[in-house]
């Protein structure tokens, strides 16, 4: 439970870092694609391959904290989502359990042994005083 009231607590600060992280991560890789892809083409073959090798490790260290806080941010926001979700079904479960058991039994009813008992001649309101000295 101290794990759903942190994050249902820090829910909106979650979803402000994930999407910072994310468009961080949009603009990089749009920067990547049009304006350092193309300059691949003025790499001479000799050097390409060494190159190519360096991109990979430069754009990886560059691209790792965003990736990691992007990540770490979803799966708070997506357990935050997650625990509201099973907390509706585990509600709706229980409000609606009435009509499909057999004896008309809430959770609260099972929980203390009792039964829903229908009275149709009104035994119980018309003879109160059941028990004889």
């Amino acid at each position: 439970m101290n794990v759903i009231n942190a994050l249902q607590r820090n829910g909106r600060t979650l979803i402000v870092v994930h999407c910072a992280a994310t468009l961080f991560m949009v603009g990089l890789i749009w920067t990547i694609h049009y304006v350092h892809y193309p300059l691949f083409a003025y790499v001479g073959e000799t050097t390409y391959v060494d190159f190519q090798d360096a991109h990979v490790e430069r754009i990886g260290r560059l691209l790792f904290a965003p990736w990691l806080i992007e990540a770490v941010t979803l799966a708070g926001v997506l357990a935050g989502i997650v625990a509201q979700i099973a907390i509706l079904c585990t509600l709706g479960i229980l409000l609606f359990m009435p009509l499909w058991d057999k004896r008309n039994q809430n959770i609260w009813d099972k929980v203390s042994g009792t039964y829903v008992v229908n009275d149709p001649t009104d035994t119980w309101q018309t003879k109160p005083n059941l028990v004889s000295n």
